[in-house]
């Protein structure tokens, strides 16, 4: 009797991946599918074109979500991830019921918070994608991938939805759809949990965060031992807070410019298709030059952050001063979601290497990162108030301090090593 040969672990992961993936991409649709959209949807529904409206509908969703996942990641560590993440979209259902029923402005700024607090234990399946690869990076890329495909399918969504006799329809429409990702979603995330291949620390620059037990010099020592014990503390939590700030700023950066675009582009005489597609445009850039991330990393190591920073500084300074004409408007476009998207891998990639695939320190990053994404809006909506287009100059230089930024911590590895604390 002939034995059958062993499926290969990449083999048994491939299926849950997929899924996992699809889900995944499935839920961000429906997270930002009325991102870029909220000006015309209020304007339809509730009557309002104050851009603060639109702010404050932003930035209590922002803030409820960025409350709710530390406890969510605190939740999963005593039920499982999946368990949080089914149950996190079965209120999401509820919610987009109560968004598409709110008879107010007030009672819909609600439902939005609750549906975004609860929805943000979908995040928690971004951990589980990664550990189904050993070293990581790919599971990193293929988030950036969903998410710049979610944009595109997103804006077709949203699109949809405000140009609906009543829009409340294609919001409620979101509530069957959340409820069957809810069955699928569990099943994914219980396969990876499965995954046959521990999960490896992510190649990368930042050294994992060592835990106090396992610091020889944990133990009750004299002042000069607690002295270097601190010291030795701060060197291995400096990169890991360098790296939390600079996720923060990337996501202000890149939700800042969010929501005015297409509005400030109709209000200038565009056609509302050709300014969704140049709000597309950004995203489809994304996805051409995902496939050339990790060539770009190997070629320039380090100095890919500040260059892909820069990048996207240059291509948003662009756009903001040429946003009359629509070829270098374009052009500023591409470079933009050139420069973000490997941006968004090299930083994922060292925040996995800091905290690991585990939810909780996932969702303790997340949540400092959230602060930029609270933020922004308010940010934008202020901007917004003086000139729709000067979001565009304000994320052009927030990219542009995160790349001195990024560039003064591109220390070689050398001088690292240099300022370690010596052991005696």
């Amino acid at each position: 009797m002939t034995a059958t040969p062993p499926t290969p672990a990449g083999a048994r992961r491939g299926g849950p991946r997929l899924v996992l993936a699809g889900v995944l991409g499935l839920l961000l649709v429906g997270e930002m599918a009325l991102g870029p959209f909220y000006p015309q949807l209020l304007r339809e529904v509730h009557g309002t074109d104050d851009p603060a409206d639109t702010g404050l509908v932003l930035w209590a969703s922002r803030l409820s979500a960025m409350v709710a996942l530390p406890l969510l990641g605190l939740l999963a560590r005593r039920i499982g991830a999946a368990r949080v993440v089914t149950g996190g979209l079965a209120v999401a259902a509820c919610a987009d019921v109560a968004m598409a029923l709110a008879p107010t402005l007030g009672a819909f700024v609600v439902a939005c918070a609750v549906a975004a607090a609860s929805g943000a234990a979908l995040l928690l399946a971004y951990p589980a994608l990664v550990a189904l690869d050993g070293e990581g990076t790919p599971g990193v890329v293929w988030f950036a991938g969903l998410f710049h495909g979610a944009i595109i399918v997103a804006a077709a969504t949203g699109a949809l939805i405000v140009a609906l006799p009543d829009p409340r329809l294609g919001l409620a429409a979101f509530a069957p759809v959340t409820l069957a990702l809810l069955l699928v979603a569990r099943r994914a995330m219980a396969h990876a949990a499965a995954s046959p291949t521990p999960a490896r620390p992510v190649a990368g620059d930042v050294a994992p965060v060592a835990r106090p037990e396992q610091d020889p010099a944990a133990a009750p020592a004299p002042a000069p031992a607690r002295r270097e014990r601190a010291a030795r503390w701060a060197l291995v939590l400096a990169p890991l807070v360098g790296i939390a700030l600079l996720a923060t700023v990337l996501d202000f950066a890149m939700a800042v410019v969010r929501p005015f675009f297409v509005t400030a582009l109709e209000d200038d005489g565009r056609s509302a298709a050709l300014a969704t597609a140049l709000f597309l445009l950004p995203s489809a850039a994304a996805l051409a030059t995902l496939p050339l991330a990790r060539v770009a990393r190997e070629r320039l190591g380090g100095a890919l952050l500040p260059l892909a920073l820069l990048l996207a500084a240059g291509g948003l300074a662009l756009q903001a001063a040429t946003a009359s004409s629509v070829l270098p408007l374009a052009l500023g476009r591409v470079a933009f979601g050139a420069g973000v998207v490997l941006a968004q891998v090299e930083v994922d990639r060292r925040v996995f290497s800091a905290v690991g695939v585990t939810g909780a320190g996932f969702a303790a990053t997340e949540t400092a990162r959230g602060l930029g994404l609270v933020l922004a809006p308010l940010v934008a909506a202020a901007a917004a108030e003086r000139d729709l287009l000067l979001p565009l100059a304000v994320g052009a230089a927030t990219f542009a301090v995160a790349a001195a930024g990024a560039l003064l911590a591109t220390v070689p590895r050398a001088s690292r090593r240099s300022r370690r604390v010596p052991s005696h």
